[in-house]
C-alpha cells in the first residue's frame, strides 16, 4: 500500500493503488493524473530540495502530514481469517510481524488520512493496539459512525 515513485526531471509520478499521481516542488504537493491531464511545455526547474525516492517512505499513500506529525509505531491485531492476507500483502514497507500466534503486526509511519482508510478497510477484522491515542481516535470515529446507524428509524 505504499507509493512507487518514478522520477522525471523534478516532477515525479507515483503509482498508489490504481491511481497515478504527480508531485512537484512549487509548492510540494501531489495531484491526481487522470485522462484529461495535460503537461505544459514550460521550462522545468530541477528539484534540489526533495528526494522523491525517500519522500514517501514514512507514510501510507501519498498524503504527507505536517512536520509536527512524527513517525509512530502502530501495532495492529488481525482476525485469523485476515492475517494471512496481511502477511502476504504488507500494509507498509516497515511492517514487522510481532506475534504470529496472536496475529499482531507493527508498522512505523506518520499517521495520515490513508492510514485511517487502510485501518477502516479491514473492519471488523482489525484492532488497533497502540499507540493509545490512535486507538482512542479510531474508537471515537467508530462510535461517531455507529450513532448514524443507531438513530435510523425503520
Amino acid at each position: 500500500m505504499t507509493a512507487k515513485v518514478s522520477k522525471k526531471n523534478s516532477f515525479s509520478t507515483l503509482s498508489y493503488q490504481v491511481l497515478w499521481l504527480g508531485s512537484g516542488i512549487r509548492p510540494p504537493r501531489t495531484i491526481p493524473l487522470g485522462p484529461k491531464f495535460s503537461v505544459s511545455c514550460k521550462p522545468f526547474k530541477e528539484n534540489k530540495t526533495i528526494d522523491f525516492s525517500t519522500y514517501f517512505d514514512d507514510v501510507i499513500g501519498v498524503t504527507i502530514p505536517s512536520e509536527e506529525v512524527k513517525v509512530e509505531t502502530i501495532q495492529l491485531r488481525f482476525s485469523d481469517q485476515r492475517f494471512p492476507y496481511v502477511k502476504s500483502k504488507p500494509i507498509h514497507r516497515s511492517q514487522e510481524i510481532i506475534d504470529d500466534k496472536q496475529n499482531i503486526i507493527q508498522i512505523k509511519v506518520r499517521p495520515n488520512r490513508e492510514l485511517n482508510q487502510v485501518v477502516f478497510s479491514f473492519l471488523p477484522d482489525i484492532e488497533v493496539l497502540s499507540p493509545a491515542w490512535y486507538r482512542q481516535e479510531v474508537e471515537n470515529q467508530i462510535k461517531e459512525n455507529l450513532q448514524k446507524y443507531l438513530s435510523v428509524n425503520l
